[in-house]
């Protein structure tokens, strides 16, 4: 079983400051409208989906 865990797991992406930078910007823009933001975070090696 841990070897087909192993079999699905991804690289940790590299961001530049442009995507940081646009990251940010859709943030502040969900908290100025109260919005709700779908986050997709990289975990040990998989992507997990967060909303808030």
């Amino acid at each position: 079983m841990e070897a087909n865990k192993d079999y699905y797991r991804q690289v940790k992406p590299i961001l530049d400051e442009y995507q940081l930078e646009e990251f940010e910007n859709k943030i502040h823009t969900a908290m100025e409208f109260a919005s709700l933001v779908k986050f997709t975070v990289w975990e040990g090696g998989f992507d997990w989906e967060y909303t808030g």
